[in-house]
C-alpha cells in the first residue's frame, strides 16, 4: 500500500472515533436472515473520498439505513433471492396448467367429437296444489217446465192404393214437422173408382169417383183430414168441407212408357181424353185404347203386349221410386207436347173449416196459388178432370191446351196469379173459349 493511502485511512479512522456514535440502523428481514445464516460479518472500511468534495461530505452524513445497505452482507442478501414463503393464513395456490402448443391445439380441433352424453333424468316436478274454487253463491234451480200440452190425434182418410198411401205418409210427415201438439192416425178406405175397375172413366164419368168415400168420412166425423191427388178433385167444393192447402208440388209432366225397340209408338193405352187428344197430334198413326189400374198394373200390361206404350205422371213415378223397367223406356214429354192435368203433381189436404186455419200455415203457399189458378180455368170451362182441356201454371206463365186452339202459352206474373178468376176470364176471352 502506498504511504499516501495509509495516511488517508488513518485519518478517516481518527475522524470516525472523534464523531459521536449514532444508533445502529435496524436491519431488514432479509438482512437478518442473511446474518443468521452466514454469521455476523465485520464491516469493511471503504476508502473515504476527499474531504473537500461534496460527495464525501454527503456520504459522511448519510443515514444509518443507507450505510447498512452498502455493507457486503446486505448486498449478498439482495443478490441471493430467497424462496417466497406463503403466509400461514392463506391457502396454497394451485400451479397453473402447462400451456398447450399451437400444433397440439390444431390437432385437437380435428380430433373426432366425443359422443353426446345421455340425458340426465330430472326428477319429476312436484305437483302444484290447485287453488280452491271460489265460493259461488247458491242459485235457485229454474222452475220445472210446464206440463206438455195434450196431444190431439187426427185421423187421416186416404185411398188404400200404393201411391195414395205414399202420398198420405208424405203429408203426415210434412205436418208433424211443422205442427206441435198433433198426432196422426191413417184410415185407408176403398173408393168407388177403386172397386169398379172395369168402368170406363170417360163413359161413366170420373167426377168424384175417387173422393166420395173420403169426403163422407170427413162429414160423418170418422176422419179429420182427407188426402187427395189434386187432379182428382172436382171444381165444385163439397158443402161443409174446404181445401186447407197443398204439399210442395212434384214434377207435373207426363211420361211416355214405351218399349225400348220402338222409336215411336204404334199403339198408346190411356184412359185420359186429355192425353189422347194431345198425343194424337204427335203420333198421327198410333192407335189409342183405354187402360185402367195403378202404376204397376199399367206397366205390367204394356209388358204383356196390351199396347206399345202408355202415359203416366212423373210425380207418381218419383214418389213410388220407379225410374226404369226391363225392356221399357221412360221418355218425359215436354209441356208443349202434353200439358198436364189441372193440379197434377200436387197433393191436396181437405178438412172441415174449423181445422183449416190450423193446418194452412204448415202447407205450401206457392203450390196453393198455382193450383187455385188452374182450377179457376177449369171452373170457367165447366169441366172435370176428364175433360179434354189442360192448364198448367209454372210460376211465370200459363200453359193451355184445347182441341179448338191447340197448345197456347200466356205470361202471368205471381202478382197477377193472386186473382185467379180475373186471369182465367182474360185468357179464355182472348181464345174465345169462355162458355
Amino acid at each position: 500500500m502506498k504511504p499516501s493511502s495509509r495516511a488517508a485511512v488513518a485519518k478517516a479512522a481518527a475522524t470516525k472515533k472523534a464523531a459521536p456514535k449514532k444508533p445502529a440502523a435496524k436491519k431488514s428481514a432479509p438482512e437478518k436472515a442473511a446474518v443468521k445464516r452466514n454469521g455476523a460479518a465485520k464491516p469493511v472500511a471503504r476508502p473515504a473520498k476527499k474531504p473537500g468534495s461534496a460527495g464525501g461530505a454527503k456520504k459522511a452524513t448519510s443515514t444509518p439505513k443507507k450505510a447498512a445497505r452498502g455493507t457486503l452482507p446486505a448486498r449478498a442478501a439482495r443478490k441471493r433471492p430467497e424462496p417466497a414463503v406463503a403466509p400461514a393464513s392463506k391457502k396454497p395456490v394451485a400451479p397453473k396448467p402447462p400451456r398447450v402448443p399451437k400444433k397440439a391445439v390444431a390437432v385437437a380441433a380435428h380430433a373426432p367429437e366425443a359422443p353426446p352424453r345421455p340425458p340426465v333424468a330430472r326428477p319429476a316436478p312436484r305437483p302444484k296444489f290447485k287453488p280452491l274454487a271460489p265460493i259461488v253463491e247458491f242459485v235457485a234451480p229454474p222452475p220445472p217446465p210446464p206440463p206438455p200440452k195434450p196431444v190431439v190425434t187426427l185421423t187421416v182418410a186416404t185411398r188404400q192404393s200404393a201411391l195414395a198411401m205414399v202420398q198420405t205418409e208424405l203429408a203426415v210427415a210434412h205436418l208433424m214437422q211443422r205442427l206441435e201438439g198433433f198426432d196422426f192416425r191413417i184410415l185407408p178406405l176403398v173408393t168407388t173408382g177403386d172397386r169398379q175397375l172395369e168402368w170406363s172413366l170417360e163413359q161413366e164419368g170420373g167426377k168424384g169417383l175417387f173422393i166420395g168415400e173420403l169426403e163422407s168420412a170427413l162429414l160423418e166425423g170418422r176422419a179429420d183430414i182427407a188426402i187427395h191427388s189434386a187432379k182428382d178433385l172436382p171444381t165444385d167444393e163439397t158443402a161443409g168441407l174446404v181445401l186447407a192447402g197443398f204439399l210442395p208440388r212434384e214434377d207435373p209432366r207426363d211420361v211416355l212408357v214405351i218399349r225400348k225397340e220402338l222409336p215411336r209408338p204404334n199403339s198408346v193405352a190411356t184412359g185420359s181424353p186429355r192425353r189422347r187428344q194431345q198425343l194424337a197430334r204427335q203420333f198421327t198413326k198410333a192407335v189409342f185404347s183405354e187402360i185402367r189400374g195403378n202404376v204397376e198394373t199399367r206397366i205390367r200390361k204394356i209388358l204383356e203386349g196390351v199396347a206399345d206404350s202408355t202415359v203416366l205422371a212423373q210425380a207418381g213415378l218419383n214418389r213410388l221410386k220407379i225410374h226404369e223397367s226391363p225392356g221399357m223406356r221412360f221418355q218425359v214429354l215436354p209441356l208443349a207436347v202434353s200439358v198436364p192435368a189441372v193440379g197434377q203433381g200436387a197433393v191436396a189436404v181437405q178438412c172441415r173449416p174449423e181445422l183449416a186455419a190450423k193446418l194452412a200455415p204448415a202447407l205450401d203457399e206457392v203450390t196453393r196459388r198455382a193450383v187455385l189458378l188452374e182450377r179457376a180455368f177449369l171452373r170457367k170451362m165447366g169441366g172435370g178432370c176428364h175433360t179434354a182441356f189442360a192448364v198448367h201454371y209454372d210460376g211465370i206463365g200459363v200453359h193451355l191446351f184445347h182441341d179448338a186452339c191447340g197448345y197456347q202459352r200466356f205470361s202471368v206474373t205471381p202478382e197477377e196469379a193472386v186473382q185467379p178468376e180475373r186471369v182465367a176470364a182474360r185468357i179464355l176471352g182472348e181464345l174465345k173459349l169462355d162458355v
